[in-house]
């Protein structure tokens, strides 16, 4: 059973509570360690990251940018360096249909950005 670190509660802490409490739930069942480490993003991290094509939105459109944040990014975590592999999709695919799995079980409607067509978003998952 795995479980969050320091860093990945601080930003599940920003979020909307649906979202903690999928988290907090996927982690403990999760066979694929994984961190979160976006969750909040105030205007000078979400206009960073609209510059450097990580987003599509400009502050304060992003579904990031609301408090509580009705959005996160995570990524598979594992004990090898580098720690994250941002190039293997498959594991972050792995990974977010356990959180969709275990947020429908919850009965909490969640989007996850792996699946849009125009901007595919790997690491981000939202609620809806």
């Amino acid at each position: 059973m795995f479980s969050f670190g320091k860093a990945s509660q601080r930003n599940i802490d920003t979020l909307h509570e649906d979202l903690q409490a999928v988290l907090q739930e996927s982690i403990k069942t999760s066979k694929i360690d994984f961190c979160v480490y976006c969750g909040h993003r105030g205007e000078k991290e979400q206009n960073a990251a609209f510059n450097a094509s990580k987003s599509q939105l400009r502050y304060p459109a992003s579904l990031h940018n609301k408090v509580p944040s009705m959005a996160f990014d995570f990524a598979p975590y594992n004990n090898k360096n580098p720690h994250i592999r941002w190039d293997e999709v498959d594991q972050f695919k792995k990974v977010a249909k356990h959180i969709l799995k275990t947020a429908k079980k919850l009965e909490i409607k969640l989007e996850y950005g792996g699946d849009w067509e125009n901007f595919p978003d790997a690491p981000h998952i939202q609620k809806v």
